[in-house]
């Protein structure tokens, strides 16, 4: 699938290919706008969360009426992204060993059954 982003953040534009139905995987140096590409693809349908992406230099003076966007080669469906927020998620907490331990060792595999079941 390719995806063309602009006037996100600080990306004025990019395209990159991601391959449908697996583990995407993106790395590069601090600020080069790997979470922003993350927002923009999880934004994708949602153009009032998307304009939350409105580059800074944009936002009082944009004469072009330039708005952040994104394209794609495909519709987007699902979009899981293992970000800080979501590791975050899994740390040491004081009163449990894993944070949403119920979720991931319970919840999570009984899920899988019942779609498996389900089928």
């Amino acid at each position: 699938m390719h995806i063309e982003i602009s006037n996100c953040n600080n990306i004025h534009s990019a395209s990159l290919d991601i391959s449908k139905n697996k583990l995407n995987i993106k790395f590069a140096p601090n600020g080069a706008g790997k979470s922003t590409i993350a927002k923009a693809i999880m934004h994708y349908a949602d153009d009032e969360k998307l304009a939350d992406l409105m580059p800074f230099k944009l936002r009082k003076e944009n004469p072009e009426s330039f708005r952040p966007k994104i394209q794609c080669s495909e519709n987007i469906g699902n979009v899981m992204c293992f970000n800080e927020a979501y590791v975050n998620q899994f740390t040491f907490q004081s009163d449990e060993l894993v944070s949403n331990s119920f979720d991931i060792f319970i919840f999570q595999p009984l899920k899988n059954q019942m779609k498996y079941h389900l089928k």
